[in-house]
């Protein structure tokens, strides 16, 4: 009987159909498998660029911040000299001198440290010039 179940799906299926099947099904397995390749590469490509941005925002950030502390501490020092003079030319009466100092007081505050920061394209190519003085 086993004879007979043989020839019977033998004849169902003729060996060139049966290997043409085969073959069909081998290359759709090797196209996946080309596809899983291609895609693993892509992600680890894409991984690796996220890495590279997350490194540049964190090397920014620093330059930033670092920008920030010393403009706030000259700032802070150029205000303790102007607190000083108008002290000094309040003492003395030197109204002039006073009104001077304040109007430098005022101008100063005006400032901010910040307007760097605010053009990103103008930042970005700060910090992409390497001749250019930081002057913190």
């Amino acid at each position: 009987m086993a004879k007979a179940r043989n020839k019977g799906v033998a004849a169902l299926i003729p060996f060139p159909e049966l290997l043409k099947s085969a073959n069909g099904v081998l290359s759709q397995y090797l196209t996946y498998r080309r596809e899983a390749v291609k895609s693993k590469l892509e992600l680890a490509q894409i991984r690796a660029e996220v890495k590279m941005y997350v490194a540049q925002v964190v090397a920014t950030r620093k330059i930033v911040m670092e920008y920030l502390k010393r403009s706030y501490d000259e700032r802070e020092r150029i205000f303790d000299g102007l607190f000083k003079r108008l002290d000094a030319a309040m003492a003395d009466g030197r109204v002039e001198e006073v009104g001077a100092t304040l109007s430098a007081m005022v101008s100063l505050a005006q400032k901010s440290p910040l307007e760097v920061l605010v053009d990103r394209n103008a930042f970005r190519s700060l910090l992409a010039d390497k001749d250019y003085e930081w002057r913190l």
